[in-house]
């Protein structure tokens, strides 16, 4: 695939996929004001998760719609890439339009795809959070569906700080702890993290690893030139 389109169509992916993760603290704290008290970390959870839904818009929006912010970012790219590629003896190609094109045509491309897009970026986190709903359902505790989903939008945000690659570690302490602020046992809300992260984060990673392995039985055929 192409490298300029495989960049522009992960960086679609992710501004799509941000806007439907942080729309859930604001959704679930507006729904929770109603419902049950937040505590002091939801409750932050829930004006970050606003803060970063506000700047995620505001930052589509400059990418889409003007040219400062790209043409900004490929100067800094261009000035880069020509010192790097300088230094292992290559030529780094200026094209000053770069990344105006690739948004061009990412933002054609997805004309009439954008529900689609929508659902998509809602389902993957529904599904996600259907996970760790289902392991602290089948503990037993009654907790309150609003706190529950504050919860989990706050410690997903925290996978987005490259502590840890995952955010191994640092999304299970917190996730534990806004957990049991959410009205979770202690005990029942370490086993529900350990049991959500295993199917959510360690068996997708063992599966690439099973594709892997069928898609390319002889390691010598791949090619990652």
């Amino acid at each position: 695939m192409d490298t300029a389109a495989a960049g522009g169509s992960l960086a679609a992916t992710s501004i799509v996929t941000f806007l439907g993760l942080f729309s859930i603290p604001v959704a679930a704290g507006l729904f929770a004001i109603v419902t049950a008290p937040l505590e002091g970390g939801l409750l932050w959870g829930a004006l970050a998760g606003g803060c970063l839904l506000l700047l995620t818009v505001g930052f589509s929006t400059a990418v889409v719609k003007g040219d400062s912010l790209l043409l900004s970012v490929n100067r800094v790219v261009d000035f880069v890439g020509k010192r790097v590629a300088k230094l292992f003896g290559n030529r780094w190609e200026v094209d000053q339009r770069r990344l105006l094109n690739e948004r061009d045509r990412i933002v054609g491309s997805l004309q009439g795809k954008w529900l689609h897009l929508g659902l998509a970026a809602v389902g993957k986190w529904l599904f996600d959070f259907l996970v760790l709903l289902t392991a602290v359902a089948s503990l037993g505790d009654e907790v309150s569906f609003s706190l529950m989903l504050l919860a989990y939008a706050a410690a997903s945000t925290l996978v987005m700080i490259p502590i840890t690659p995952g955010g191994f570690g640092v999304v299970e302490a917190g996730l534990a702890s806004l957990l049991v602020a959410a009205g979770v046992e202690s005990d029942n809300a370490d086993l529900s993290v350990f049991v959500y992260r295993l199917f959510a984060f360690w068996f997708p990673i063992l599966a690439g690893f099973c594709a892997l392995a069928i898609r390319f039985p002889d390691k010598s055929s791949v090619d990652l030139s």
